[in-house]
């Protein structure tokens, strides 16, 4: 087998969105990693209970309506929230968090023009908003002004100090202008403001990450801690072990994420990856590549590590049907046609 090797590049955290971009270096393919979705840990009570008694007994109560609106988004009831946020209008029209709520429904119907809109209005009725000015601040950040997203996130810190995600926010500025340090200085700030902040700390631990400083260990556990049932700073944990070959390490850390998400295919994707690499164990190799594949039937590049594990066990029709699996769903896979030629010849 030809000696492969893989890196990985942290892709710019926005918000709450973490992902993580894996890039193949060489011959061996490795995942990329799409947004991890929030579990579902045990049965909830209904999240609508307590606001609706609240709204029964203060029915012209313009933040309680918004309140309910924000839970109908976190339930994907599009529906509520919309009408949520006409009742909340119709109550009162001049309050900014009312323009505020419907600049965040704009944004996420990704009707960024009306999300803007919304939240200068905001801003026309409350100049210290800090909500408006730091929505302002990442929605021009994510439409790549960078200038104006910086003034948003100033002006925020200036309307509440204490406020974490302002700083946060000029953090990713900062950093997208290719000042690090200053980017770090900003984000630990707002830790430090927010020792819960999770996605924070998985921020900062990637940048310690990319300059290969153990560091990067400490954030990622401090996200752990803050949120022990969410698997994204577990799998930030674990790519950094594997890059630093401390293998072992990173396999249980893997094993910890299964134990919260035994359908995390990246995660026997990447155990497998360890066998076929480092360990030379190939038998598992091709056990932890057909659990990523079970979780993922169009997952090709683990049918392909497959085929090259039971390349190396000379199970050579095996490993034949595995490129041939993986060119059906990926045509132009030259590493799959390559070595479907190689098995072919032998």
């Amino acid at each position: 087998m030809l000696t492969h090797y893989f890196c990985h590049m942290k892709k710019l955290l926005l918000f709450v969105w973490v992902a993580a971009t894996l890039i193949a270096c060489s011959e061996t393919e490795k995942p990329v990693e799409e947004t991890i979705i929030k579990q579902e840990v045990g049965k909830k009570e209904d999240p609508y209970a307590n606001i609706n008694a609240q709204i029964k007994t203060d029915p012209n109560n313009t933040e309680l309506y918004i309140e309910r609106g924000r839970i109908a988004v976190e339930q994907n009831n599009v529906d509520l929230a919309l009408a949520d946020l006409e009742r909340a209008k119709n109550i009162d029209s001049l309050n900014a968090n009312v323009w505020v709520y419907a600049g965040q429904l704009n944004y996420l119907g990704n009707n960024l023009d009306l999300a803007k809109e919304s939240y200068l209005r905001a801003v026309s009725l409350d100049k210290t908003n800090k909500d408006a000015l730091t929505e302002l601040a990442k929605l021009n950040f994510q439409l790549r002004d960078l200038k104006e997203a910086f003034k948003y996130a100033n002006d925020a810190i200036r309307a509440d100090e204490q406020y974490y995600l302002p700083y946060y926010l000029k953090g990713i500025v900062l950093l997208a202008s290719g000042d690090t340090v200053k980017a770090v200085s900003a984000m630990q700030t707002s830790l430090e403001l927010n020792p819960d902040f999770y996605e924070g700390f998985i921020h900062v631990g990637a940048l310690y990450d990319e300059a290969k400083k153990d560091i990067a260990l400490d954030y990622y556990n401090s996200a752990i801690s803050s949120n022990p049932i969410k698997p994204e700073a577990y799998y930030y944990k674990a790519l950094y072990l594997q890059n630093a070959e401390r293998l072992e390490e990173a396999y249980e850390v893997y094993n910890e994420i299964l134990s919260i998400d035994s359908t995390f295919t990246f995660a026997y994707y990447n155990q497998g990856f360890i066998c076929l690499e480092y360990l030379n164990d190939f038998e598992i190799g091709v056990e932890r590549f057909t659990q990523a594949i079970k979780h993922n039937p169009d997952y090709y590049d683990a049918y392909f590590n497959r085929g090259l594990c039971y390349e190396n066990l000379k199970q050579y029709t095996k490993a034949e049907a595995d490129y041939k699996l993986a060119l059906s769903i990926k045509p132009d896979y030259d590493l799959a046609a390559i070595g479907l030629s190689r098995v072919l010849d032998k």
